[in-house]
């Protein structure tokens, strides 16, 4: 496991589709090997996977990823999203 995140999911549900359902736990592992080809199992969520050099990220990544990619890349093990404004 490479990083571990408490995150309040309602800055990903501003309109509030997540009222009462807030609080997540996010782990994050990094994969060695790969086999196989990636698949998106929730279209209605996400329009594409795809992989990408961490050096060269989109600029449309979900935020608390990109955080949770960068403290990754600073050997950061915990952190804390979307809490500054509860």
């Amino acid at each position: 496991m490479a990083h571990m995140m408490h995150r309040d999911s309602r800055t990903d549900y501003p309109q509030g589709v997540a009222e009462g359902i807030n609080e997540r736990i996010d782990a994050f592992f990094i994969a060695e090997k790969w086999e196989g080809e990636i698949e998106n199992l929730e279209p209605d969520k996400c329009d594409d996977i795809s992989w990408f050099d961490l050096a060269s990220l989109p600029q449309n990544i979900v935020p608390y990823i990109k955080q949770a990619l960068e403290h990754i890349k600073n050997k950061v093990f915990y952190s804390e999203y979307g809490w500054e404004n509860v």
